[in-house]
């Protein structure tokens, strides 16, 4: 069969599937929304792989998730894999941290999940590349025929309306009863850790990021535990309803665009990246996704050079009673919890749900507020200063 080539909008996530299921396509499907990327392998209308750019996605962030391994477990398997460019599942299981079996059925779920998570996507878009598919001994272990796949994120996307009427953001505290928890014979450690993160007063987004899960794998535990009136969400205060006109959005995008070109030619890429996205959140256009993408990889390079170069260890710099009474998004909250001044600031960022780029900005603001200082390397901080660097090529390649 020929490529097929789209946007989301007009041909679904399920169309797709079907399409290609029904086709038994073999071949590469690449899906992209924003800064998230996607590949699925197919082979005569099944999957046989899928990978993600998102780590919530990496295999390592499940298998924490259903607490087969700890983050000083991956962290360890993570080192070792840059070292030997051996397979990070195939680490665990020659450390006997995991069986065989748990890997593959971990890598089963991740490639399950990667795709269902697409079908929530009311925008972005496809490529399919036909090619003879050659699967790995490993892959021939995995399936999933795409029209099972079709039929169950079909009833994925209905779930995922019904729970987000309940849970319409990830700012929500709950109240616990632990009368009703008591009551439930079936307690998964996944379920138990979610009420104990709840009781101890972490919000959606908290609990998240301390479980290393995807937004469909927490919210349909959490949404159950709604259900059976164990957890009980907290009125949060109502979004404004107040709707900019499209003129207005677009006119103040094209400003904000304009900025962010500015600032990438004069160097400043923190103002660069943090301009480009709110330009394409108001207005998403190829050239304001371009624009996002090009000064976030720029950004990230001078961040890689300026933090994680050399083995820098991340100490708290104030009282940890003062850091209780910051107010703090969950993203912070999180990192800040990660420094125990043992484990380097790579080790944080790389064992941590949240996206490198992110992750390793958090830390260079923590510094600049004086919250926390670096031990190591021998220059003294004081000193240090980050070179600046050339100004990008105009029209940078992807």
């Amino acid at each position: 069969m020929k490529g097929l080539f789209g946007d989301l909008q007009t041909m679904p996530m399920e169309e797709v599937a079907v399409y290609l299921g029904k086709q038994k396509a073999s071949g590469t499907l690449n899906l992209e929304r924003g800064w998230v990327r996607k590949q699925v392998r197919l082979q005569g209308g099944t999957i046989i792989n899928a990978s993600s750019n998102d780590p919530r996605e990496f295999l390592g962030q499940f298998l924490i998730n259903l607490g087969y391994i700890t983050e000083e477990q991956f962290h360890r398997a993570y080192e070792t894999q840059k070292q030997t460019k051996i397979f990070l599942g195939r680490i665990l299981i020659m450390t006997g941290a995991v069986t065989e079996e748990m890997v593959l059925s971990v890598l089963n779920l991740k490639m399950r999940e990667t795709l269902f998570e697409a079908f929530l996507w009311g925008d972005g878009s496809f490529a399919f590349l036909p090619e003879k598919a050659q699967a790995t001994q490993t892959e021939l272990r995995l399936s999933a025929p795409l029209l099972e796949m079709y039929a169950a994120g079909k009833q994925r996307k209905e779930q995922w309306e019904t729970i987000r009427q309940t849970l319409p953001s990830t700012d929500i505290h709950f109240r616990v009863s632990m009368e009703k928890f008591s009551g439930i014979l079936s307690k998964t450690s996944l379920v138990s850790r979610i009420v104990q993160l709840a009781e101890e007063t972490h919000n959606l987004a908290e609990i998240a990021l301390q479980l290393h899960a995807t937004d469909f794998f927490l919210f349909q535990h959490v949404y159950a535990l709604i259900q059976a009136g164990v957890l009980l969400p907290k009125n949060e205060a109502p979004p404004s309803s107040y709707a900019p006109e499209e003129e207005e959005e677009a006119s103040v995008s094209k400003h904000l665009l304009l900025q962010a070109q500015s600032c990438l030619k004069e160097g400043e890429l923190r103002e660069a990246s943090a301009l480009a996205k709110r330009a394409h959140a108001r207005t998403p256009t190829t050239e304001t996704l371009a624009l996002s993408q090009s000064t976030e990889s720029h950004l990230l390079n001078e961040l890689r050079d300026k933090w994680l170069e050399q083995k820098r260890t991340p100490v708290l710099n104030i009282p940890a009673e003062q850091i209780r009474q910051l107010s703090l998004t969950a993203p912070e909250r999180y990192l800040l919890s990660r420094i125990d001044g043992n484990r380097s600031l790579s080790a944080i960022v790389h064992v941590s749900p949240m996206r490198e780029v992110e992750a390793i900005s958090l830390f260079e603001r923590f510094w600049e507020q004086g919250w926390v200082k670096f031990l190591q390397p021998s220059y003294s901080e004081a000193s240090f200063k980050p070179a600046r660097p050339a100004p990008p090529a105009a029209s940078p390649k992807f």
